[in-house]
């Protein structure tokens, strides 16, 4: 008759793995518990998106879109009612139009904060302009660490990391 001996691990090797998993845990938890960065990131994806879309709006429907806060936390985009005469009071439509029409707003989180010079508008050319109806070269949100810029003649959006 054979007898196999059950092997199995020592006090030494699960103390050793405990110690392991709890030095990795202490080393990684900050990254997982500092969500600032990754919600600020985020966010500029999420406006950079809008920005585009604002573009893509005002050359497609031939109206200018304006770009401004709707509430104290929110950014929207908003076009004439008219297109070229009135205020800019209609809303612009959200492209996500999953189960009822929702309008293109994204909202600012919390520990983030957008500093530019709102409302601007985006014209029927795709070309940038301020609140004085002129062309800037071009137009800087600051973020927190990050800045926006978008080009006043192409309207084209791009990320500035700040150190």
């Amino acid at each position: 008759m054979i007898v196999k001996r059950i092997r199995g691990f020592t006090l030494i090797e699960w103390l050793l793995v405990i110690v392991l998993m709890g030095i990795i845990g202490a080393t990684a938890a900050p990254l997982f518990l500092r969500h600032d960065d990754f919600e600020e990131k985020f966010f500029l994806d999420e406006l950079s998106n809008m920005l585009r879309y604002a573009r893509k709006v005002a050359t497609a429907t031939g109206c200018d879109v304006q770009i401004r806060y709707s509430a104290p936390n929110v950014l929207a985009l908003y076009q004439r009612k008219n297109c070229t005469t009135d205020d800019f009071s209609k809303l612009v439509p959200s492209p996500f139009l999953l189960a009822e029409p929702a309008n293109m707003m994204v909202e600012i989180p919390k520990g983030v904060s957008v500093k530019g010079n709102f409302p601007f508008y985006i014209n029927k050319d795709g070309k940038v302009y301020n609140q004085f109806h002129l062309q800037p070269k071009e137009i800087i949100l600051q973020l927190n660490k990050r800045q926006l810029i978008i080009d006043g003649f192409s309207g084209l959006v791009y990320e500035k990391r700040m150190l």
